[in-house]
């Protein structure tokens, strides 16, 4: 029996039933994973690297670009229906993170493997491990969860640049050498400057000065216009890869939007910079020291704030008929960094990194439908809707604007050569009663290797909505390093989410027969109007995603010129959900599994408020997930009240907000108190909130 079982073991490890739940991957596939983590997608060269991947293979896109940019060389054969082996995770991950090392002597099966440096590396770096004998099996397959746990690690890695000594090194070219010349004036938009009739100057010269504030400036002369007391000059922008042979810049800073110059959205500038050589003796004067102006853009009041790390921006503006519409945008704790070396025109090595939060509002709120409409509960059902329809196209509020809220230049301490600018714009789709508020966290940035560019991209976010009507806001943040005045690299980012909720009205005749409509009329004005008339119920669906949009490197940029840009939609409606899970179809602005509406008597006996002797709620005491949120379900109130005479108020905001809906968004764990009352005071109750703590 002993001999029998032991044959058997002997099988079963043979056969690999032990690892029979492994999930493994291809080749092709672990570089599909690898390549979209480390956002590796272009490539120059359209020839096949490998005879056996041809340009109608799934992988082929994602071997060249890996080529490109040293994952795999093709002086190694490459099958992409291999299994992922040990010593390929090691291989490719160490091309990655450009590590390797010398062949380790305690990596007993060194040998075995075809990539003895790489594995070596992955040893070394603590990455991968040896068994308890010191031997790696190379050849041994890798399961797909323990392959995505060393590829998350490494993507970390890469993404983590460390700048140990800051550089600043620029070498202009011996025949461009620009003439140090200040002008008498100069106009920066209209790139037109001044100059004394003393100053030795010719169409086609390099000028470079520093202003008050220590910014440089370097332009090429276009044109001269002789005058009796001066020299009128047109400039135009210099390509810095033409006029130097090399430049090598790193470092890593931290914004301090108080030592920034500001413009605001209609070109004037509300605070003027700091001198670099000043910094060092404002700096905690400075960071003690908010800004705030307030001023007018497209008949939009711009309130905007700037202190230390975080700046800010709010709108507001009445609409036509009455209702006010207000949304902000906000931006904390920026941290570049930032590194670029090249030598006659051509990119070695480049990294821009930048880590930032954004907190975005958008909300409208109106002082109530019936007053503009007026009273529908007479109209008989049949010419209802028509008769609505009619009155929305007339009084629609729709407000949609893209706004430029201002700009920053944010000098880099003990360099005239260096700046970082930033932008803020607020893009505005709003009708009917919404509020959105969103928050994402946001890692962007690009590396450069040998004129090839990967994209740095990580995103968190959360949000809160009371949506009756559809929606849309989305704030952009530009980003730039300039060197002199020219970006040599830049990042434009627009986050924010949007909410469609389209409207289906259920008109019932004489005899009960339902018809339904869909209809062009928001679900906010048509559920008020329909309130009273007990032949139309109202239903709305709602279809809301987060938006991202990328843009590494445009144009205007050194980088951009060289052709290394990338422009990429991150989260859209197909990866994206606002709420994950949430149903989508709503009755009386509550989620519901299907529609009730095609039987009314149910729904009323379901949906009717009763009168009783005090307020009653459905739930006394909600427990909230962080960042989720849930309407307090209302089912009695005293006689002579609607749900339009309560009021909430949350004792904790800090722990949950409540809106004033009676919609409950949770923000930190604790535990919080929600009361209920008419507003004339008469009536009160009390729900217990409470947001769990959640297990790292």
């Amino acid at each position: 029996m002993k001999k029998l079982l032991l044959c058997l073991c002997i099988v079963f490890s043979i056969c690999g039933c032990a690892n029979s739940s492994k999930e493994t991957l291809k080749l092709g596939d672990w570089l599909k994973e690898l390549n979209e983590k480390a956002g590796i997608s272009s490539y120059n060269e359209t020839q096949p690297y490998y005879v056996n991947i041809s340009s109608n293979s799934i992988y082929y896109d994602d071997v060249q670009a890996a080529v490109e940019w040293g994952v795999i060389n093709t002086s190694v054969p490459f099958d992409p229906d291999a299994s992922l082996t040990k010593e390929w995770t090691a291989y490719t991950l160490m091309n990655l993170a450009l590590k390797k090392d010398e062949t380790n002597s305690t990596i007993k099966d060194l040998s075995a493997s075809q990539f003895q440096e790489q594995v070596s590396a992955a040893v070394s770096s603590g990455l991968m491990k040896l068994d308890k004998r010191n031997l790696f099996h190379p050849k041994e397959t890798v399961d797909k969860q323990e392959a995505m746990q060393y590829l998350d690690q490494v993507i970390s890695y890469i993404n983590q640049r460390e700048i140990d000594t800051p550089q600043l090194s620029v070498k202009w070219k011996d025949d461009v050498m620009p003439k140090d010349i200040k002008p008498i004036t100069f106009e920066k938009e209209a790139e037109t400057a001044s100059f004394s009739l003393q100053d030795e100057i010719h169409i086609g010269d390099i000028v470079k000065w520093e202003d008050e504030t220590g910014q440089l400036y370097c332009y090429e002369i276009e044109d001269i216009e002789q005058k009796e007391n001066e020299q009128i000059v047109k400039l135009k922008e210099t390509d810095l890869m033409d006029l130097t042979d090399h430049m090598d810049i790193e470092d890593d800073i931290d914004i301090d939007f108080s030592q920034a110059s500001i413009e605001d959205g209609n070109g004037n500038v509300i605070q003027e910079g700091s001198s670099t050589d000043t910094l060092t003796d404002h700096i905690h004067l400075m960071g003690m020291r908010p800004m705030s102006k307030t001023f007018q853009i497209s008949g939009y009041k711009v309130v905007l704030q700037a202190q230390g790390k975080s700046c800010s921006a709010e709108v507001t503006r009445a609409m036509q008929h009455g209702s006010q519409l207000y949304a902000s945008l906000k931006v904390n704790n920026v941290h570049s960094t930032y590194a670029w070396h090249s030598d006659h025109g051509k990119v070695n090595d480049a990294f821009f990194k930048l880590q930032f939060t954004t907190d975005e509002r958008i909300g409208v709120k109106n002082s109530g439908y019936k007053n503009l409409y007026g009273d529908f509960s007479k109209v008989k059902a049949e010419a209802f809707l028509k008769s609505l329809t009619a009155m929305f196209h007339q009084k629609k509020e729709v407000e949609q604007d893209t706004l430029t809220l201002c700009t920053f230049t944010i000098p880099v301490p003990g360099s005239p050569v260096l700046n970082l600018s930033m932008s803020l714009q607020l893009n505005l789709y709003a009708s009917g009663r919404c509020e959105l508020a969103l928050t994402q966290s946001n890692i962007i940035g690009c590396e450069i290797r040998n004129n090839n560019m990967r994209l740095i991209k990580e995103n968190k976010n959360n949000s809160a909505a009371s949506l009756k009507a559809s929606t849309k806001v989305t704030g952009g943040v530009r980003f730039a390093l300039n060197v002199v005045n020219g970006a040599i690299m830049d990042a434009d980012v627009e986050a924010g989410a949007y909410a469609d909720l389209s409207t289906t009205a259920h008109i019932y005749d004489d005899e009960g027969n339902r018809t339904v409509y869909n209809t062009e009329v928001s679900p906010d004005v048509a559920d008020e109007i329909a309130s009273d008339h007990p032949d139309v119920l109202i239903c709305s669906d709602i279809n809301a995603h987060w938006i991202m949009d990328v843009l590494v490197n445009s144009s205007s940029t050194a980088a951009g010129k060289l052709g290394l840009s990338k422009k990429v939609n991150i989260l859209n409606a197909k990866n994206a959900p606002l709420f994950p899970g949430l149903k989508k179809h709503m009755e009386n602005w509550q989620f519901v599994d299907r529609c009730t509406r095609k039987n009314r008597h149910k729904f009323a006996e379901m949906d009717s408020i009763h009168v009783t002797a005090k307020i009653t709620i459905e739930n006394y005491s909600i427990a909230i997930q962080k960042g989720k949120s849930e309407a307090i379900q209302i089912l009695g109130l005293p006689e002579g009240y609607t749900t339009d005479d309560l009021q909430y108020e949350s004792s904790s905001t800090e722990v949950a907000t409540v809106d004033e809906n009676g919609i409950v968004t949770a923000i930190e764990s604790g535990s919080t108190v929600v009361t209920i009352s008419t507003k004339d005071g008469k009536h009160s109750i009390h729900c217990n909130i409470l947001v769990p703590q959640i297990s790292s």
